[in-house]
């Protein structure tokens, strides 16, 4: 249950700012593990992109 609302938080701040990484979600506690449900059920995809020298996956 508590998997399903993390997710669905996490799509609707996607939807609202474009982008997300899971540094920037506060109070979810270790998002990547919703990101990489979300991307292995296909609502999702990741992309790498680079700023001020370090690469962040998006």
């Amino acid at each position: 249950m508590k998997a399903n609302n993390h997710k669905r938080t996490l799509l609707k701040i996607m939807l609202e700012q474009g982008r997300v990484t899971a540094g920037r979600v506060f109070g979810i506690s270790n998002a990547n593990q919703y990101l990489g449900e979300l991307k292995r059920e296909g609502a999702i995809k990741d992309r790498w992109t680079q700023e001020d020298g370090r690469r962040f996956k998006w």
